[in-house]
C-alpha cells in the first residue's frame, strides 16, 4: 500500500457560537492547527496549546468582517466564547482527522492594508487562543490541554 499525504489544501473549519451564526466555511482561506507543548514542573507533567491563526476572505457581502466585529463585541460585553472544529479531508471529503478547540477567544485581529498596488483581496487574520484542545486518534477523541 502506498503512503499518501494528507493534503493542506483540504481542509475545513466550523464555527459555534461565532458572531450572529454566519456561514463562514467558505471564506476560510488558510487555519494552522494547535500546537500543544508538554514540560514537567517538579514531576507534574503539564501541557500548554498555542494559539491558532485563521485567515478570512474580506468579501464585498461583508459576512466575514461583520462576525468578527460582532465577536468581539460579544466577548467584550458579555464574555462570550466559541468552538471550532478543525477537519482535513481526503479527496472524497472523507474526514481525516478532526480537531476540537473550546473556550475559544479572538486575541488579536488584523485587517489587510489598503494599498493599490495590491491585486490580491482583503483579508481579516484572527489570532484564537483556546481552553480546551481535543483531536482524534485511531478513531478516538483524546484531550490534549483543557
Amino acid at each position: 500500500m502506498a503512503i499518501v499525504s494528507k493534503m493542506p489544501w483540504r481542509y475545513r473549519v466550523h464555527f459555534d457560537n461565532f458572531g450572529s451564526g454566519e456561514l463562514l466555511t467558505p471564506l476560510v482561506l488558510r487555519v494552522t492547527r494547535p500546537d500543544v507543548m508538554f514540560y514537567d514542573i517538579m514531576g507534574i507533567a503539564e501541557s500548554e496549546a498555542s494559539t491558532v491563526e485563521i485567515d478570512l476572505r474580506d468579501d464585498v457581502t461583508d459576512r466575514a468582517r461583520s462576525a468578527v466585529i460582532t465577536q468581539v463585541a460579544k466577548q467584550i460585553k458579555e464574555d462570550v466564547e466559541f468552538a471550532l472544529v478543525i477537519e482535513t479531508l481526503d479527496e472524497t471529503e472523507k474526514v481525516l482527522e478532526q480537531w476540537h478547540l473550546s473556550a475559544c477567544r479572538i486575541s488579536e485581529c488584523r485587517w489587510s492594508e489598503l494599498a493599490a498596488m495590491h491585486q490580491d483581496g482583503l483579508l481579516i487574520r484572527l489570532t484564537i487562543s483556546c481552553g480546551r484542545v481535543e483531536t482524534t486518534a485511531n478513531g478516538q477523541m483524546v484531550e490534549l490541554f483543557g
